[in-house]
C-alpha cells in the first residue's frame, strides 16, 4: 500500500496570528471570480502568504523566487527546526 501524503489543504489545523482568534474559519469575501461570499481559510496557504510577505520585507528564514513564472516561497515549518515549506 502506498504511503498517504500529507494534505496541503488541511482545514483542521489552528489558523497562525493574527487569524488564532477568530471564531470561525469562514470569513465574508467577495471576489470576481466566484459567485460566492464567503471563504474558508486554510491555514497552510494564510501560513504561506504571511511568509511570503516577511520575505519580501527582508524578515524571516526562507527564500522567494520564480519557477515557470510563477513566484514560489520556501519557509520554516513549524514541524521542526530544520524543515521548510514550499509553496
Amino acid at each position: 500500500m502506498p504511503a498517504q501524503s500529507a494534505k496541503l489543504f488541511n482545514f483542521n489545523r489552528p489558523l497562525p496570528a493574527p487569524f488564532n482568534t477568530l471564531t470561525n474559519k469562514k470569513v465574508k469575501t467577495s471576489s470576481k471570480y466566484g459567485d460566492g461570499t464567503e471563504a474558508t481559510l486554510c491555514p497552510t496557504v494564510v501560513k504561506a502568504v504571511n511568509a511570503y510577505y516577511r520575505f519580501r520585507k527582508g524578515l524571516g528564514e526562507g527564500a522567494l523566487g520564480l519557477i515557470d513564472h510563477r513566484s514560489v516561497c520556501e519557509y520554516k515549518s513549524s514541524s521542526g527546526p530544520d524543515s521548510y515549506r514550499n509553496s
